[in-house]
């Protein structure tokens, strides 16, 4: 009696396997007792679903014409006391028909009976394709070949080193000599508008022709004709003399075809030979066995002297990787493609991208890998250049920025006159302006270089929409323009998403509508698109896209036909909204509006948030408060003074750590105004000393500093702290670097948050009102 499968059992089976392993009874259903492995992927079942026939048997799966072959191979093994394997096909429920292989192995009981087969199931269906693939290659070829030998003199005239003008000439002459009457007959060849013939004369109606075909077009045409009658003019033409013809010009096609193969192959060899790009040839074991001047010139290696391995040109981790993974993809696949490294012939590397095929023989065998790397440190080294130079425009910008809506929410908050006050309000707006304009660039480089991250967090969508409809709002009333949305009531009142980049998607679209409608309305509507699909309509009664435009609208600083009118605007939002819908995964289009302009459709997946029921029963609708939504807008700081205390009522004691003078100043105005007492140093090491030595209740700190930078005294700080067994301290950095690299430093040396300049008086406001862990008290 044979029980359970030991473990030892299972390290014997799994010695088999390239795949997934199995035992199963030896009945008609190959009732599965064990599987181990990727059956899912293999059979599109899960592995509970053909155990002990659950839901069905793995004898179901096979291919009905496939099962008595199956059958037959298995008892076949069975009584020669062998393994088999087997080719067969299985149905696949998402996949169709797929080819698998099958390895195994009768196991039998104490009485010699057969009690259980067991083996490996592999998925061969890539090489199977792969293998039919080159049969009819194979079988195209032989066909063209096959008739060579009954045409010695037609193939040898081909194979001379001679023109293909002077190969047809002699084989239009040679052609006569085939018929059964010579000399009656002529014969001639056109081809691509040349005419080879025996004479000048044309061909009268008595006569045969056969079409060449070279490299899958017609190329010309074989004539043969008889100039005097033949003496059988019922059959003037012998079948074998039809076929004649029809073989040399398959003959002809072939040869041909083979020049024009040469020319290409030359032409090729030519580009290789010229082309910047490092090409070389190994085989299946890493043997390097071609190098364009290129890459030669760059190892300083000679294939033809030199004994060259791909560890010799590659590092070591490169190498590895070829080796493991490259090279048995191409050979599995066809194709691999990914970065790697190079040596320089000096004693560095260059960081490259690689695409290796692999050439197979008629068995398919690899026999030659061949490979093409670019040279990535010019482009590496270009997006690094302009990420930086981006990254420091940014810093510069906001450095400024930062003071001029500091000192502006400053002003709206002194006694000021209506027309001082609107002044004050026009500054703050271009500020915003700019700042937006900051934004979007640097959007821009993160999405064109895959940095931008989106974040998963719940939000109310209708409150969102109806929030941004608001902000819009003021605007598009001045024009006369009203602003309308229609939310289905299917939609979900919280979703799941990056709140934030949707934001950005919306707003850009209702501010382009507005922009562009001069009367009428612009309408926002939801739709549920699908379960978990959302469906964004924008619609205006601008002057619509021409059809001709509504690709180019979503490039870089294209505004679209706009006349001769000049409108506001960069050119970046649409550009920003189809990148975002990408990295989304969504999609984003644009067409016109039957009531006049244009409507924008996105479809983006928001998901319904979980425990959204709950949630959407316990709050009001505040879709349908404007009030609401226009609290959201972005609004001057109210002229009333707030000061912040601590819980045991004293005042907030902060330490500044900034080095520019008119910002480290402008912190300091800022926080009068909420009754913090602060201290200014304007370098690291003195933000190090008294941040690590006075009894303050938090630091602001600036990120680049002299002396030491932000996060070198953020570090210093966390260190003393740690070795004085000290409380640590909040340290809110306050930087105009924008980029998730510096944030992410000042945040691992130890900062407690990071914000971005500029920084306004209420965002400040929230930063203290933590730090006192009280509400603002109004005075």
């Amino acid at each position: 009696m044979i029980n359970s499968p030991s473990p030892e059992d299972c390290e014997r089976i799994a010695s088999r396997m390239d795949g997934f392993l199995y035992r199963c009874r030896y009945d008609e259903e190959l009732t599965m007792l064990f599987i181990i492995g990727a059956v899912q992927a293999t059979t599109g079942y899960p592995r509970e679903s053909l155990l002990n026939n659950c839901e069905l048997s793995y004898a179901h799966l096979i291919n009905p014409d496939d099962q008595a072959m199956c059958r037959g191979s298995r008892i076949r093994a069975i009584m020669d006391d062998s393994e088999w394997s087997i080719d067969y096909r299985i149905w696949h429920p998402q996949e169709g028909w797929r080819w698998v292989n099958e390895r195994g192995a009768a196991l039998l009981d104490d009485n010699g009976e057969v009690a259980y087969l067991e083996g490996a199931i592999v998925d061969i269906s890539a090489r199977k394709e792969a293998e039919q693939a080159l049969a009819r290659t194979t079988h195209a070829l032989r066909e063209r070949f096959k008739e060579v030998a009954c045409l010695g003199e037609v193939a040898a005239l081909t194979n001379k080193d001679i023109s293909i003008d002077e190969t047809l000439t002699a084989i239009v002459g040679l052609l006569p000599s085939g018929w059964q009457y010579p000399s009656r007959c002529e014969a001639i060849i056109n081809y691509r508008g040349k005419r080879f013939a025996t004479s000048r004369r044309e061909p009268h109606e008595t006569r045969l022709e056969a079409p060449i075909r070279a490299s899958g077009e017609n190329v010309g045409q074989i004539t043969v004709w008889y100039v005097l009658p033949p003496p059988d003019a019922n059959q003037p033409f012998l079948n074998e003399e039809s076929v004649l013809l029809e073989r040399t010009a398959i003959i002809i096609g072939q040869y041909l075809t083979r020049k024009h193969a040469e020319r290409e192959r030359e032409q090729l060899m030519r580009l290789i030979e010229a082309s910047p790009d490092y090409i070389g040839m190994s085989n299946p074991k890493g043997m390097i066995l071609y190098q364009n001047p290129a890459l030669s010139k760059l190892t300083g290696f000679d294939t033809a002297a030199d004994d060259l391995w791909l560890r010799d040109a590659h590092p070591d981790w490169a190498a590895s990787k070829l080796y493991q993974e490259a090279l048995p993809a191409a050979a599995q696949h066809g194709q691999w493609q990914g970065e790697t490294e190079i040596f320089d012939g000096q004693g560095g590397t260059i960081p490259v991208s690689q695409t290796i095929v692999a050439h197979t023989d008629s068995r398919g065998d690899v026999e030659i890998f061949s490979t093409i790397m670019q040279n990535l440190s010019a482009s590496r080294e270009a997006n690094r250049v302009k990420s930086n130079f981006l990254a420091a425009v940014s810093h510069d910008l906001r450095t400024p920025l930062n003071a001029i809506i500091g000192y502006s929410d400053l002003l709206c908050r002194s006694e000021l006159d209506n027309k001082q006050r609107e002044f004050v309000a026009l500054t703050r707006r271009a500020s915003d302006k700019l700042l937006l304009l900051i934004d979007m660039l640097l959007d821009l480089s993160r999405l064109e270089h895959g940095k931008l991250k989106l974040r998963r967090e719940d939000f109310d969508i209708v409150d969102f929409v109806t929030s941004q409809v608001e902000l819009v709002k003021p605007r598009a009333e001045n024009k006369g323009v009203a602003v309308k949305q229609h939310i289905a009531p299917e939609i979900p009142r919280y979703v799941e998403g990056d709140a934030a980049r949707v934001g950005q998607i919306i707003s850009n679209l209702l501010g382009n509508a507005v922009k562009f409608t001069d009367t009428g309305e612009v309408t926002i509507k939801l739709a549920q698109a699908s379960p978990d699909w959302i469906h964004i309509q924008v619609s205006d009664n601008g002057p619509g896209i021409p059809e001709e435009e509504r690709q180019r609208i979503f490039d870089w600083f294209s505004q679209g036909h706009m006349g001769t009118e000049q409108r506001e605007g960069t050119g970046l939002g649409l550009k920003i909204c189809l990148e975002l819908v990408r990295l989304m995964g969504g999609s984003i289009d644009v067409d016109d509006n039957p009531a006049g302009g244009a409507i924008f459709t996105v479809i983006i997946p928001l998901p319904r948030a979980a425990g959204e029921d709950n949630r959407r029963s316990s709050q009001a609708d505040s879709a349908d408060n404007p009030a609401t939504a226009q609290s959201r807008q972005v609004k001057p700081p109210e002229s009333s003074t707030e000061e912040l205390r601590r819980t045991d009522g004293g005042k907030l004691n902060l330490l500044v750590a900034e080095d520019e003078p008119t910002n480290a100043l402008l912190l300091l105005r800022l926080l009068e105004q909420y009754g913090v007492q602060a201290d200014l140093v304007n370098d690291g090491q003195q933000a190090y000393e008294k941040g690590s030595s006075g009894d303050y209740d938090g630091i602001l700190m600036d990120a680049q500093m002299p002396l030491m930078s932000g996060e070198e005294a953020i570090a210093a700080i966390r260190s003393y702290e740690s070795e004085h067994s000290k409380e640590p301290i909040p340290i809110i950095v306050i930087s105009a670097h924008a980029i998730e690299e510096v944030k992410n430093s000042a945040l691992d040396a130890g900062a407690d948050q990071y914000i971005t300049k500029p920084i306004s008086f209420n965002a400040l406001g929230n930063v203290l009102k933590r730090l006192a862990g009280v509400q603002a008290i109004q005075l």
